[in-house]
């Protein structure tokens, strides 16, 4: 005769969940993410400014405000021996040289001061 299988009976204990898992892998995203995730800012080159006692605290970015960055030579290639002689003008991430620089602000100079 076949054996009838026999339901388990519901008991009144609580059903516990290992969390240890879960935790594991929330873990590993929020690293994959903090890892992967771009912090630079584009429009604003890591400048190294003398510090001042007496200055004025800056109170926020106008939309007409205009960043000028300019490296220095050195820092333009990382390859030894092919370091270039001149610097890197970027504004708002975009790369120019002296003479795009001209005329982007001979553009974008009239009618602010």
């Amino acid at each position: 005769m076949a054996k009838k299988r026999q339901r388990s009976v519901l008991s009144d204990e609580p059903v516990e969940l290992d969390m240890t898992p879960m935790i594991d892998i929330v873990f590993q995203m929020i690293l994959f993410f903090v890892i992967i995730t771009d912090f630079t800012q584009k429009d604003i080159a890591l400048l190294k400014l003398p510090w001042s006692t007496v200055g004025i605290e800056d109170e926020g970015q106008d939309e007409k405000r205009l960043i000028i960055n300019i490296t220095a030579p050195k820092l333009l290639n990382d390859k030894p021996g092919n370091e270039s002689q001149y610097s890197k003008i970027l504004i708002r991430g975009q790369e120019y040289n002296f003479m795009e620089l001209q005329t982007f602000l001979e553009a974008n100079g009239r009618g602010n001061p």
